[in-house]
């Protein structure tokens, strides 16, 4: 959870800077989707770990893709990769070498929208399971 929570001061830190230069109508509407969309994927997680995670750790959530052998699961495990520290860091870092900083902001919505839905999917899974 602490990783998350420094996801989220580091995209402030970022929306405060862009504010400071000033920004885009597209930057303004990106960046307020890309935090809300973050908040509510931390949320959606710190319920989970309350409901039905003991030890806190992120890789314990049982994503439903993790175990299916469909063509749909089988995509979402390759792209699991893209919401993993290290990576979401480097893109970051190639985005603001090539001054497209801004496609962070699409990236971070897409990851936080992504994890959201899986979140809330395992949400469904869990409760099914608790209730057996």
């Amino acid at each position: 959870m602490c990783d998350n929570v420094a996801y989220i001061a580091a995209l402030v830190g970022y929306l405060v800077g862009l504010i400071r230069d000033g920004f885009s109508p597209f930057e303004k509407s990106a960046s307020i989707l890309a935090l809300s969309l973050s908040i509510l994927m931390i949320l959606s997680v710190a319920i989970y770990y309350r409901r039905f995670n003991r030890d806190g750790k992120m890789i314990t959530i049982k994503y439903g893709f993790r175990e299916g052998d469909s063509w749909l699961d089988k995509t979402m495990q390759a792209l699991e990769v893209f919401g993993k520290r290290d990576l979401f860091a480097l893109i970051f870092l190639i985005l603001a070498m090539l001054g497209v900083l801004h496609l962070a902001l699409v990236y971070i919505c897409l990851v936080a929208a992504g994890v959201l839905l899986f979140s809330i999917h395992a949400h469904k899974l869990a409760a099914r399971e608790f209730a057996r």
